[in-house]
């Protein structure tokens, strides 16, 4: 479902809600609620990073950043609208590093150029960001930016208890997956694996050394 088809929902759950407790009371309930908006990273991994795609081929960068941020402008606009006053939008990690873009380079490192990318258009929706709280009456939109975070776990994984980054789990519906760049070889050392995907409860469930 796209966002603009999100949005949509969002407007005709505003009208339910509406037909039970009343105009009144309904916009206060969208006014006082969070909004939390993550996306951006399929814009990228799936279609500009993607060479036999055309998004890739007929945009530069810096287009695709004006195209995806005047739409994602256009979109808080139309939360707004429809009451939403208190939104956080989650900024891009450092998509260079994650294994769709790292098997690309010849010593399994990140991307530096990918990563240039994502902080470009990053510091695009911070300035958007602070252009909005300015321009819609009681907007409070915040930019939540993780990407230093995940970059540090990438760059010091002996301060959060890796040995390395060179491995990672994949989560794929109820199975976990572990593997390693390039030899692809199954290890068992959960303090030398880094979780990417949805892990949480079933691999504790499953796993002895869990702590």
């Amino acid at each position: 479902m796209t966002f603009d088809d999100q949005i949509n929902s969002f407007e005709k759950t505003k009208e339910a809600i509406k037909a039970k407790i009343g105009e009144e009371a309904a916009e206060k309930h969208v006014n006082k609620a969070v909004y939390f908006i993550g996306m951006g990273s399929n814009d990228y991994v799936n279609n500009f990073l993607q060479p036999f795609l055309a998004v890739g081929q007929q945009y530069t960068h810096d287009e695709f950043v004006e195209l995806l941020t005047s739409t994602l402008g256009e979109q808080f606009t139309r939360l707004h609208q429809f009451g939403a006053r208190k939104m956080v939008f989650h900024g891009l990690g450092p998509l260079g590093c994650i294994p769709s873009q790292r098997v690309k380079s010849t010593r399994g490192i990140c991307l530096k150029q990918v990563n240039l990318w994502v902080q470009e258009f990053n510091s695009k929706v911070k300035k958007l960001v602070a252009t909005l709280n300015k321009h819609l009456p009681y907007a409070q939109i915040t930019f939540a930016d993780t990407y230093p975070i995940v970059l540090d776990l990438i760059e010091n994984p002996h301060c959060l208890w890796f040995q390395d980054f060179k491995y990672i789990l994949l989560q794929c519906g109820h199975k976990c997956w572990r593997v390693v760049f390039a030899k692809l070889k199954v290890v068992q050392e959960s303090n030398r694996i880094c979780f990417l995907g949805c892990i949480s409860s079933f691999r504790c469930s499953k796993s002895s050394d869990c702590r």
